[in-house]
């Protein structure tokens, strides 16, 4: 297998099939679409697309990302279609933003350096619900028995060099790693690469309820908690969204 970003030990053997799953809300379509295409798709060989998005009608008004302020200038639903119909768009399914109530979830964080209030407590709970809710509502779009791999992405990602998992032969999930955010954060949520034998961490993910039972955890360390099982491992592989990379140019006028 061609991997540019990094090496893996793994066994070439025929061209493998994927379904390219994305979810939550669409942002920067247009802006992130070519790099997508060249830097990921192009080296998948085989692949099919399946999107779960969450959409506002009234998106004129609608931050774009919890991170920057701005209302969305575009609707993303339409650039999305367009853009990926061609790309073997096989399922897409647009539901009205994520309802979920957390007034009765009274916990904090569990780590010693997240020092937040219960405001911060439930809305950090709902955003990774939604999140993670989405990711395997998007996964039950699917038939598993049709591809060998699934891929977790969004639309706003960047990637810094060329893959190539088309001959790809895992019995692991794959992870790009965060050490972005930190040299110990091996494990990050916004690329996966997960065997179809492997699927059941995507309902496991969504899981929240049971994993913040006892209080809020770092992103990272809730992905190694649960990934474990699975036998996940991480990786360098230069997948990045706008937090964690300076190739968002067309974001600086946004911060």
């Amino acid at each position: 297998m061609k991997l540019y970003c990094g090496t893996l030990n793994v066994l070439i053997l025929i061209m493998k099939k994927f379904a390219v799953c994305f979810s939550g809300y669409p942002r920067f379509v247009k802006h992130c679409f070519n790099n997508i295409k060249e830097d990921l798709l192009d080296g998948l060989g085989e692949y099919d697309i399946y999107a779960n998005f969450q959409w506002n009608e009234d998106w004129q008004n609608t931050e774009i990302h919890h991170e920057f302020k701005d209302a969305y200038e575009t609707n993303e639903i339409n650039d999305f279609i367009e853009l990926y119909t061609s790309l073997n768009l096989k399922g897409i399914k647009i539901t009205k933003p994520f309802e979920y109530d957390t007034s009765n979830y009274n916990k904090l964080s569990v780590e010693p350096d997240l020092n937040i209030n219960l405001d911060v407590s439930r809305n950090i709970l709902y955003r990774m619900k939604s999140q993670y809710q989405g990711i395997a509502d998007c996964v039950k779009l699917v038939d598993p028995t049709k591809y060998d791999f699934f891929v977790r992405v969004r639309t706003d990602m960047v990637f810094d060099c060329k893959l190539d998992f088309s001959q790809l032969e895992s019995d692991h999930i794959l992870c790009q790693n965060g050490y972005v955010a930190g040299w110990d954060r091996h494990f990050s949520d916004w690329f996966l690469i997960v065997p179809s034998t492997q699927i059941k961490f995507f309902d496991d993910l969504a899981n929240l309820e049971e994993h913040f039972s006892e209080g809020i955890l770092h992103m990272h360390k809730l992905i190694e908690k649960i990934g474990n099982p699975y036998n996940i491992q991480h990786y360098q592989f230069g997948a990045n969204i706008p937090s964690t990379t300076k190739k968002y140019i067309f974001l600086k006028d946004k911060k």
